[in-house]
């Protein structure tokens, strides 16, 4: 239900190009062509993003077109600018982008907005938020920090121990943002008996994060626990 939420208000935004409001209503019948960008397809929860976005269009009656374009896993930064890039030359109205190219898509991102396109993120913003008018987050990043190091806490209980966290990619910004609020997080006395060895990625792939975890294990012996913020 949170997903289809986000996902009515995100289509409400590109329609009226403007800031969404407490009570702004879309109105119905409007015509928009728009694309819905996963960081890269095959994952479940980007999945069911679509279908309530998919499900919000319909609802709106829009006329246009909703295309859920996604790069692969292997190509996400690269594919995901040249998927903008591609809606922009093809006069897209918009496009709402789960961001995982950092600040690397942001020129992009301006040139589609120079061309008339609303640019809307969602789930990982722009870090810098160069190019983008709105972004809607499904959770609060600094929050998400407090629960996982309330959660490390918790695990590897008052005795206190070595953890690390096996995060997604470097550039998805929206990760970034739970694993630095979680650092400083870990400054306050009451974890001082936890410590955080290491953080490393797996890119969202099982093969490699299966490796990564293998790794951190023999890296260090005294490992209590591997946190995974990510699918």
């Amino acid at each position: 239900m949170h997903k289809k939420i986000i996902s009515i208000l995100t289509v409400t935004a590109l329609l009226f190009g403007a800031t969404v409001m407490a009570h702004t209503i879309a109105k119905k019948g409007m015509r928009a062509d728009l694309v819905l960008m996963p960081k890269f397809l095959g994952i479940l929860v980007f999945d069911q993003a679509n279908n309530g976005a998919q499900e919000a269009h319909k609802e709106l009656g829009n006329p246009g077109k909703l295309e859920f374009l996604g790069p692969t896993p292997e190509n996400s930064v690269a594919g995901q600018i040249e998927i903008l890039t591609t809606a922009t030359t093809q006069g897209q109205d918009g496009i709402m982008i789960s961001n995982n190219a950092g600040d690397q898509i942001a020129p992009a991102a301006k040139a589609a907005r120079a061309k008339g396109m609303t640019v809307v993120t969602w789930d990982s913003p722009i870090p810098s938020a160069d190019g983008e008018q709105l972004f809607i987050a499904q959770v609060d990043f600094n929050e998400t920090g407090m629960v996982m190091a309330d959660m490390a806490l918790s695990i590897i209980g008052p005795g206190g121990g070595e953890f690390a966290v096996l995060s997604a990619t470097p550039d998805a910004a929206n990760q970034n943002a739970w694993n630095a609020s979680m650092k400083e997080q870990l400054k306050d006395p009451k974890y001082s008996k936890i410590k955080l060895v290491d953080l490393v990625y797996g890119d969202d792939q099982s093969e490699k994060s299966y490796n990564q975890a293998l790794a951190l294990v023999d890296k260090y012996p005294n490992l209590k626990l591997i946190m995974a913020p990510t699918t």
